[in-house]
């Protein structure tokens, strides 16, 4: 069970079941194929508070074994996010503000912030490719 808070209200929370499962199946005695599946499901009825909606991710990867020493290598999921992250952009009725941020940029610094420990793969990344994007189609105005 995942107890998630509501961001907007502070006194609501969202309750929801958390899964995971982990698969390795062995192709030799030092590879190894490996997939995972992890996420959450949404118990409320409606529409759940921003940033608590059902979601998920698998991940595939391979995993090579020499001795005691192992090396292991997936993806980070990253594009799954960013994926997800604009289109829940593009379709929550953020469309205008997100224009008028994308034209602000064309001639003025702003600085996006971000929560994480992965400089590069976070929400204000995902949102400046956004804004990249659009400011892509603003230009040719």
């Amino acid at each position: 069970m995942a107890i998630l808070g509501d961001p907007t209200v502070g006194d609501r929370q969202n309750d929801e079941l958390a899964y995971g499962l982990s698969l390795a199946r062995a192709l030799t005695n030092a590879v190894e194929v490996v997939g995972e599946v992890n996420g959450r499901i949404n118990s409320r009825n409606g529409q759940p508070p921003p940033g608590t909606e059902s979601r998920g991710m698998f991940r595939f990867g391979g995993r090579y074994t020499i001795g005691s020493w192992r090396a292991e290598q997936a993806s980070d999921g990253y594009e799954y996010f960013r994926g997800n992250y604009h289109e829940f952009l593009t379709k929550n009725g953020l469309r205008k503000p997100l224009w008028q941020l994308a034209k602000a940029g064309l001639n003025e610094n702003f600085t996006l912030l971000h929560q994480g420990d992965d400089a590069e793969h976070n929400t204000a990344t995902a949102l400046y490719e956004y804004l990249n994007e659009l400011s892509a189609h603003l230009s040719g105005e």
